[in-house]
């Protein structure tokens, strides 16, 4: 019987990225949270990414994998169409949507793994296939029409771009590094230090220091780190509809009782 490896396993850091998360949403929804609740918050994306990255590596069908990953994102965005439908202001109040960046991040991914790996092994054509799928995305973003209404909802559910993507591109991004890094944890450190200094950079620039602790904290990420390097490979237990299904209950639970407090406040 093999000894139980220490450290934190994929089940784990996905229940910590759950907390965080919710605590996050807390801080976005409800009036009169605490701003360190969205502090706290910044740590979950990065674990999420990182997870996302070795699920993708380590799933015996990628392609099923990324195909739950683009139905959550579908079944999302249909929700929200449904909020609209309702309450005209929810569009401006929801704009969460994860499962967009983490399906557009590993389909990226996964076609520039497929593509190194095919170069490798002086596989072209494969090469250039696997090039061609990891480009999509990019080539959609492009051309894809701006549509108001109904239908243009309709088509970024279906069609989903980097632009609409929770986090926007910078994002989709960062979940592309963690792809292809996740499995070399000195090039992950490197990245999202490089990534995060970025930020922080930008951040001095064009608000000044003080913005890195009163508005543009997604620099703060870069404390995610100890979470990541504790992992021990391990998938722990799996119980992953529990992931698909929370997302989305605990949005329109935290969004309602938000809209109801500030109706009464």
């Amino acid at each position: 019987m093999s000894e139980k490896k220490t450290g934190l396993s994929a089940f784990t850091l996905k229940l910590i990225a759950l907390a965080l998360m919710t605590v996050d949403h807390i801080g976005f929804f409800i009036p009169g949270a605490p701003f360190v609740f969205r502090m706290l918050g910044r740590l979950s994306a990065p674990v999420f990414f990182f997870t996302a990255a070795h699920s993708l590596r380590h799933t015996s069908n990628r392609t099923l994998f990324i195909l739950r990953l683009y139905i959550a994102s579908a079944v999302m965005e249909l929700t929200k169409m449904i909020v609209f439908f309702f309450d005209a202001d929810s569009r401006f109040a929801v704009t969460n949507n994860i499962f967009t960046t983490l399906f557009l991040s590993v389909f990226i991914a996964n076609g520039l793994l497929l593509s190194l790996r095919s170069l490798a092994q002086k596989e072209w054509r494969k090469c250039s296939e696997a090039a061609a799928l990891a480009a999509f995305p990019v080539l959609w973003t492009l051309v894809a029409p701006v549509s108001a209404g109904l239908a243009g909802w309709t088509l970024k559910s279906i069609l989903p771009t980097l632009v609409q993507a929770e986090g926007g591109v910078t994002w989709v991004l960062l979940g592309v590094g963690f792809g292809l890094f996740a499995g070399n944890r000195k090039a992950l450190v490197i990245f999202l230090g490089a990534f995060c200094s970025f930020l922080v950079l930008q951040v001095v620039q064009y608000s000044g220091f003080a913005s890195l602790v009163r508005s543009d904290i997604q620099w703060m990420m870069i404390f995610a780190l100890p979470l990541l390097l504790l992992y021990n490979g391990e998938k722990g237990p799996g119980l992953k509809w529990l992931f698909y299904a929370y997302y989305p209950l605990h949005i329109w639970l935290l969004y309602f009782i938000g809209h109801f407090a500030r109706m009464i406040l």
